[in-house]
C-alpha cells in the first residue's frame, strides 16, 4: 500500500502535458472534420490518460503531428486493448488537441 500515494504523484505529473479540453480544442476539431462535442474529447482525453498512461509517459498532444497520432492510435490501441470506439475518441481527441497553441 505504500506505493500507491508515489504512484499518484508520478501519474499526476504526467498528466499536465495532456492538454485539457478547452472551448479552442472543440474549435479545432470542427475545423478539421473531428467530431467536436466537449464531452466526447474529455472522454477521449480520458481514455488516452488512463489507458495509455498506464503503461508508459504521455506524451504532449503537439509531440506527433496529425498523420503520426493517427498511426501511433493504430497500433497501440491493440497493445492498449481499446474497442474501436475507445481508439476513435482517443484519436479524435488527440487530432483535435495537437493543433491548439498554448
Amino acid at each position: 500500500m505504500r506505493w500507491v500515494l508515489p504512484v499518484v504523484l508520478v501519474l499526476a505529473g504526467c498528466t499536465p502535458a495532456v492538454r485539457p479540453v478547452t472551448p479552442a480544442v472543440v474549435a479545432s476539431a470542427g475545423a478539421r472534420g473531428v467530431p467536436a462535442d466537449a464531452a466526447r474529447l474529455e472522454a477521449g482525453r480520458a481514455t488516452y490518460v488512463r489507458a495509455c498512461g498506464s503503461c508508459h509517459q504521455l506524451y504532449p498532444t503537439d509531440a506527433y503531428d496529425g498523420p503520426g497520432w493517427i498511426e501511433s492510435v493504430r497500433t497501440m490501441a491493440p497493445k492498449a486493448k481499446l474497442t474501436p470506439d475507445q481508439a476513435a475518441l482517443v484519436r479524435d481527441y488527440l487530432l483535435a488537441a495537437h493543433h491548439v497553441a498554448e
